[in-house]
């Protein structure tokens, strides 16, 4: 089969009938023929032309686009596919609307254009193929593309503005946002120490905030909490943040000193800083002010104007902090003005402590005063027991110790004035302690009258050796004071004498018992020697006390007669213990101690007759000394030893008569002596020793009924030359035997 002279294929026979089929033909006509090359048994051959024509394809053409609608810019693409097409070629041209857009080459039947030229809205799109040598013309449907705009996807951002406020209470902070937002509510906000209500709406919010409590607070928009209307989240703003002060301004310190020049200074530190303190803000009562100061730290000076209470307040109100808030009302000074102050001062009838016997003190203050408590009197020496009295007066009673001075003192503050007033200190009453010097002085009083006692009390050796001391008591009274005497001797050589003596002068009473008892070892008519042992016990009593002793003396004796002559000595010396108790409080109060002694004394007697006169003159020097050791009394003083010393001389002479009576004897007496007595204290200030020289003179007389009963009588005056004299009047009966 050819075309024209072009082979197109051959096709066998069968049945005489050969085929071929081609698609191999281009449009238009072809001449058509074929050739039979024959075979054996037949010849060749060739068929008529046959004019073939061949149409050209009408293929549709469809249109699609990539994304419908499409967002502007992003781009789409338009593809045009051919159906009913063989092979086509060439070339789509795409149209919006009369627009061309651009060309696409086919490409298996298909051609595509991609651009993102295209603008917002709706476009006509159209493809159209021009055609080619097989295939006609053709143009697609309309396609409608729509452009929508870009799509947002910007996060709409928040400023929020500073916190103003507070007004009534509460606080505002504006929240702007970049494009209208929905969805914002007070729960999606980041709130600290506060709650929130919103206002508003588009991209303007009003934030009210309210504080839970003073300190910092803030408020932020975070991320997500809204939508713009294309839904993208709002991104987290910055936080504001601001104090909330709701505590008025407080006064935390103040400190108030002086007076100093009439001027008290307060210092008062507020909480926090304040303004507007100044004096016209301030109240004072009784005090002008002044006031100084910035900030949290002013100065107040305060200038009383008289003496009594003055405050000065501070009204609420007056001053305000940073946030406007007034100060409470506060009491800045509340004191008692005083510049007199009451004193006091103390005295008492008391001149000196000499027993724990209480002593009253008298207080008197300058004004009436309160508050006196008995534990606020300092005391030394004793102790405070009692105290009454009212206002300016009272009386303080102290028990005293004993123990050396008392003394009493009110100290400052502790009673006050009707103002408030406290009391100056007082003055220092001491009231001396006499205790160790009274006892020192009764005790060597009592030794010192006890020596005389005893020197007076000594046995008359001499009469012993002339045999002029019989047996007998004597019983004697001097109207204040008397005697009596009981005298005996054995044949054995023991002979013993009691002798008593009391006396009341001058409220002192004093009693003093003595005993002696005698051993001579040689006796003969012109000399006696031998041993004593004496013992006595003297009471000194008086309204304040007592002192009572008992002790003893013993060792030798001698009496003799010097030749021939009408002269006699006698002497003795002797050693002993006393054991004593004294009081100077009538008995509360007991002190014992203890004394050892010496005696001795030599004494020298002659006898002259002149006439019916008999002179006896007579020298005797004796000396005793009596001495303690110290000692602790019965109030714990320390008693100092002490030693007296007694020595006595005595020149005398005595002078008597004797009448025979038809029943009796009558004796007329008299005489005269000059007395020295030296009795030296050790250790003791308090008491004087006895030191005098003095004369003693007598006149009595004597009646012997020749019975064994006795009277006499006397007068005697001690003291002559002293500008002293002591009278004495006596009376005694004696009974020999």
């Amino acid at each position: 089969f050819f075309d024209g002279a072009t082979l197109l294929g051959t096709g066998t026979l069968t049945g005489g009938v050969a085929t071929l089929t081609t698609g191999a033909l281009s449009t238009g006509t072809h001449e058509i023929t074929a050739h039979y090359a024959g075979d054996a048994n037949h010849a060749a051959a060739t068929s008529p032309v046959l004019s073939q024509v061949i149409a050209p394809l009408s293929p549709g053409l469809s249109l699609v686009s990539s994304v419908n609608p499409a967002v502007l810019g992003s781009g789409v693409t338009f593809t045009a596919t051919l159906a009913g097409g063989d092979g086509p070629t060439g070339e789509v041209s795409f149209f919006d609307g009369a627009t061309l857009l651009g060309t696409g080459t086919l490409t298996g039947g298909a051609a595509t254009l991609t651009t993102g030229a295209l603008s917002t809205g709706t476009h006509e799109i159209t493809a159209h193929y021009a055609g080619d040598a097989n295939h006609a013309a053709a143009t697609s449907p309309v396609l409608s593309q729509v452009i929508a705009p870009p799509p947002d996807t910007t996060p709409p951002t928040v400023l929020l503005s500073p916190i103003t406020g507070p007004a009534g209470g509460v606080y505002t902070a504006t929240a702007t946002f970049s494009e209208p937002v929905t969805g914002l509510a007070a729960g999606n906000l980041a709130l600290t120490n506060a709650t929130a209500t919103i206002a508003g709406g588009d991209e303007v919010f009003t934030l009210t905030l309210t504080p839970l409590a003073d300190g910092p607070f803030s408020v932020a928009v975070p991320a997500g909490a809204t939508q713009d209307l294309a839904g993208n989240d709002n991104t987290a703003s910055t936080p504001v943040t601001a104090l909330h002060d709701s505590t008025p301004p407080g006064i935390v310190s103040s400190q108030l000193t002086g007076p100093v020049g009439g001027v008290y200074t307060l210092r008062l530190t507020f909480s926090e800083p304040v303004n507007g303190l100044t004096a016209s803000e301030i109240v004072a009562t009784n005090a002008t002010v002044t006031v100084s100061g910035s900030g949290t730290d002013y100065v107040i000076e305060i200038t009383p104007v008289q003496d009594g209470p003055v405050s000065v307040m501070l009204p609420a109100d007056r001053v305000q902090d940073a946030a406007g808030n007034g100060n409470a009302a506060a009491s800045l000074a509340s004191l008692t003005h005083i510049t007199v102050y009451p004193s006091v001062t103390l005295s008492t009838a008391a001149t000196a402590i000499t027993s724990r016997a209480p002593i009253t003190v008298s207080a008197a203050f300058s004004e009436a005063v309160t508050g006196l408590m008995l534990g606020e009197i300092t005391v030394t020496g004793g102790s405070a027991t009692a105290l009454s009295g009212l206002g300016q007066s009272y009386d303080i009673t102290i028990i005293p110790t004993g123990v050396g001075d008392v003394t009493v003192q009110i100290p400052a503050g502790v009673a006050h004035s009707s103002l408030g007033a406290a009391n100056l200190v007082s003055n220092l009453l001491r009231v001396e302690g006499q205790i160790v010097a009274l006892t020192e002085e009764r005790v060597t009083t009592f030794m010192l009258h006890r020596a005389d006692a005893l020197l007076a009390s000594q046995p008359d050796l001499i009469a012993r050796l002339r045999g002029s001391a019989p047996g007998g008591l004597d019983i004697a009274s001097r109207g204040i004071d008397g005697r009596f005497a009981f005298r005996n001797s054995w044949q054995s050589g023991i002979w013993a004498d009691i002798h008593g003596r009391w006396n009341n002068d001058g409220g002192l009473q004093s009693d003093y018992l003595f005993g002696v008892i005698g051993a001579e070892f040689v006796s003969g008519p012109r000399l006696i020697f031998g041993a004593m042992l004496q013992f006595d016990r003297m009471t000194s009593t008086d309204a304040t006390g007592f002192v009572r002793g008992q002790g003893w003396l013993a060792g030798p004796y001698v009496a003799g007669q010097i030749g021939d002559n009408p002269l006699f000595y006698e002497a003795r010396l002797l050693y002993g213990q006393t054991r004593n108790r004294l009081s100077i409080d009538n008995g509360l109060t007991i002190s014992g101690f203890e004394t050892e002694r010496w005696l001795g004394s030599v004494r020298l007697a002659g006898e002259m007759t002149r006439g019916a006169l008999i002179f006896t003159p007579s020298l005797a020097i004796s000396q005793t000394t009596d001495s303690h050791d110290g000692f602790i009394d019965g109030y714990g003083n320390p008693i100092a030893a002490q030693s007296v010393s007694l020595l006595q001389g005595e020149l005398g002479l005595d002078v008597r008569r004797v009448y025979a009576l038809e029943r009796g004897v009558l004796t007329v007496n008299g005489g005269g002596s000059l007395v020295f007595s030296n009795g030296g204290l050790e250790n003791l200030t308090s008491t004087a020793p006895i030191a005098d020289t003095r004369g003693r003179a007598w006149l009595g007389f004597g009646y012997d009924s020749g019975r064994g009963l006795n009277w006499t009588g006397e007068v005697r005056l001690d003291g002559l030359g002293t500008g002293s004299i002591t009278p004495q009047i006596g009376l005694t009966w004696r009974l020999d035997f």
